[in-house]
């Protein structure tokens, strides 16, 4: 989701195949994306919803800098009819400096 208007938007899935994982390609791939929003789009805040129950893309996202803000409880219905949870992540605007020296070794 893009809101121009509120200078916000979410970054979905990164699909990546098996012999990738790990390489740092999502990794990279996230940098690009932060980057575009921050320092192009100059937009406030970037946010990832990730389901609860998927402790690996939390963690990767935790590991980018992003916060947990919050879990809306319940909130989706699967294909499968399970009403799932969504931990929602966000970077702002204000943090983007810091996490891109630290984080992805970038000036």
């Amino acid at each position: 989701m893009i809101n121009p208007k509120n200078k916000t938007l979410h970054i979905g899935w990164t699909w990546i195949g098996l012999d990738f994982q790990g390489t740092g390609l999502n990794k990279n791939i996230k940098f690009l994306m932060l980057h575009y929003a921050f320092d192009t789009l100059n937009f406030e805040k970037v946010e990832f919803r990730i389901d609860a129950r998927n402790q690996k893309s939390r963690k990767a996202v935790e590991k980018l800098g992003a916060t947990l803000e919050g879990e809306l409880h319940k909130n989706t219905v699967m294909t499968d009819g399970f009403r799932r949870s969504t931990c929602c992540y966000g970077i702002l605007k204000r943090e983007w400096k810091k996490i891109k020296e630290e984080v992805f070794g970038a000036f």
